[in-house]
């Protein structure tokens, strides 16, 4: 009897460590499970941002989970990254402004005003006319768009109230609007100050040329294209309209 409860306690101390024992395995089987689980999760985010972490999810072990786990994130983020800079390369486009050809001249505002104004181009209204109403070069451009009004004297008048009236524009356009008037002589005189302030000023020599063919100076008007041709080409507004009014009056 004592013998076999002596084996009755020797073989219950014998099964609480076969039970601690099995209840450890069992904990690590759990364990192993649960890394490999995490490993394809992490594998899958990996497939998600790069494509090439989804290796992580196909491993079994707690091993190749993980580390399928890591090139599945170090996929996604370089992949991110790299998106993200393509994204900046695309908005920093350079914008190119093509230069203006330097032959071509804004249009003149031709816009006229009653008799005795001046028109304002900036706040787009008719002003009374008088000494300093508008800068000398606004003035100027009035004084243009009268003449080409065919109001030759007002565009005179206009003129004469510059503070500085002897500029290569004004002196043109006083020529102009004077030879308009008949006065072709006095008209060549104011054309001539203004080449001699600016040589390079197609449009007073193209109207230098016409006067010289009113006065049959084709010669002289033929100089004048001449030198149109050299500062801005025979396809530019100054050398066609003189090569016309040569053609017309049969000397071209």
């Amino acid at each position: 009897m004592r013998a076999s409860l002596r084996f009755d306690r020797q073989k219950g101390r014998g099964f609480a460590p076969a039970l601690c024992c099995g209840l450890l395995v069992a904990s690590l089987a759990l364990a192993s499970s649960a890394l490999a689980a995490g490993g394809g999760g992490g594998g899958g985010g990996g497939g998600g941002g790069g494509g090439g972490g989804g290796a992580g999810a196909g491993g079994g072990g707690a091993g190749a989970g993980g580390g399928g786990g890591g090139g599945g994130a170090g996929g996604g983020a370089g992949a991110g990254g790299g998106g993200a800079g393509g994204g900046g390369s695309g908005g920093g486009g350079i914008f190119h402004l093509q230069a203006s050809d330097p032959r071509a001249q804004i249009p003149s505002d031709l816009t006229t005003c009653n008799p005795g104004q001046v028109w304002d181009r900036k706040h787009h209204k008719c002003l009374t006319r008088h000494s300093s109403v508008l800068p000398d070069s606004e003035l100027t451009e009035y004084a243009y768009a009268l003449a080409k009004a065919d109001r030759y004297q007002e565009a005179i008048d206009v003129l004469d109230l510059l503070n500085n009236p002897d500029t290569p524009r004004a002196l043109n356009y006083r020529g102009y609007a004077t030879r308009k008037l008949g006065r072709t002589d006095e008209g060549i005189g104011y054309y001539l100050k203004s080449v001699a302030l600016d040589p390079n000023y197609p449009q007073v020599r193209e109207y230098l040329g016409e006067a010289y063919v009113i006065q049959g100076k084709f010669d002289l008007a033929k100089d004048q294209l001449a030198m149109i041709e050299k500062l801005c080409g025979s396809d530019c507004e100054y050398y066609e309209d003189l090569a016309n009014a040569l053609t017309q009056a049969h000397a071209l």
